[in-house]
């Protein structure tokens, strides 16, 4: 948008022959019409302007009200100071230089005198030269600037000027004071239509651009939004993947064996420990039978008839190792359900009890395994 302005205010000047060109734009925030840029003026003079809205008068209110091109084709005539509001410079700045034009005169507009002796410095011709004396001028700064109107650096040598409003999305947020200095001609009918027209032109960019910064901000908004959601996705995973390996260490470390197998009887998980015992690494059992593994004949029915029934249930039996060997384990059998109650496989914690078997021999020699539910 800023871009926009700038080349605005260039094209016044290089394309619709204009010479001067001040750009104010209404700063919400502090309520007052704020100098932006200027060509042919210095900016630095023009960005300490600060026009409270409540105080605007004369043109630039009757721009801000009318909302249309208005030119002022007399200057000299041009009622922007009140002789009660303003001090004159003389009175402001002790001035003792007699031979001085404005000296103890009731003329209040200094900085449209030629031969001034501001500061003791006799004031040039130009209006460059006028305004770098009226710039560090305490007077002018005070007096004129922060307390009058921007018009009035407008006014010195120029015989006519165009105030234009600035309109966007049907709002008034700023004025184009723009004059014809250096032909010092008047401001026709055809500079106002092609200002005019060109200003519609403006207008129509600005708000195309206040669209595309708002649409840009919603972008902004929605993928700072999405970026926060990934972030707390990842979050997320992140607290999963710990609980994941920390149930995987419990597992793996769990004393005695873990198998999980589906309803057709294949391994889908079996812990370190438990492959140990059966003479198998890991990864070899996954895919593979339960029955295949370790069910002797006497538990291959075991776990069928588990399968079929309900509950969970405790035993004491037997199973294979990958030798073909029988040990003798405790085990404890859960089934797997879905969320809507179907079995779906089988969970079996199991624990070598070849030692305590062998103690209960020795206590009682006609003991042997039995199950329990």
């Amino acid at each position: 948008m800023e871009e926009i302005l700038r080349m605005t205010i260039e094209k016044v000047t290089r394309s619709l022959g204009f010479d001067r060109v001040v750009l104010l734009v209404l700063d919400e925030k502090k309520g007052a019409l704020a100098g932006k840029w200027s060509i042919g003026i210095s900016e630095e003079i023009v960005q300490r302007v600060q026009i409270p809205r409540e105080e605007m008068k004369g043109i630039l209110l009757e721009t801000f009200n009318r909302r249309e091109p208005i030119p002022v084709q007399d200057t000299s005539s041009y009622p922007i100071i009140e002789e009660r509001e303003i001090r004159r410079c003389w009175e402001v700045l002790n001035c003792q230089e007699e031979i001085c034009p404005v000296f103890r005169t009731k003329e209040l507009r200094c900085w449209m005198m030629k031969g001034t002796r501001c500061h003791r410095e006799m004031a040039e011709e130009t209006f460059e030269e006028k305004m770098h004396v009226c710039g560090k001028c305490l007077y002018f700064n005070q007096e004129i600037i922060r307390r009058s109107d921007i018009v009035n650096l407008l006014l010195f040598g120029s015989q006519s000027f165009i105030s234009v409003p600035l309109i966007a999305r049907d709002l008034v947020f700023g004025i184009l004071l723009a004059d014809k200095l250096h032909s010092q001609r008047e401001i026709t009918e055809d500079d106002i239509k092609l200002l005019t027209t060109f200003m519609s032109c403006v207008s129509i960019a600005l708000e195309t651009a206040i669209l595309y910064q708002k649409l840009e901000r919603k972008v902004d908004l929605g993928q700072r939004q999405l970026e926060e959601t990934n972030d707390q996705l990842q979050q997320k995973l992140d607290e999963l993947n710990e609980i994941r390996s920390f149930n995987e260490s419990v597992l793996q470390n769990l004393y005695g064996g873990i198998v999980t197998c589906n309803k057709g009887g294949i391994i889908t998980f079996m812990n370190q420990p438990g492959a140990e015992l059966l003479g198998w690494r890991e990864q070899e059992v996954l895919g593979r039978s339960i029955h295949e593994v370790l069910c002797t004949n006497g538990t291959l029915s075991f776990f069928e008839e588990f399968l079929a029934g309900n509950g969970a249930l405790s035993s004491d039996t037997e199973i294979k190792k990958k030798t073909g060997e029988k040990i003798p384990v405790e085990i404890f059998l859960s089934q797997l359900r879905d969320e809507k109650g179907n079995i779906t496989g089988v969970t079996g914690i199991f624990r070598d009890i070849t030692e305590k078997c062998y103690h209960r021999s020795k206590m009682d020699p006609g003991s042997s395994l039995s199950r329990s539910s």
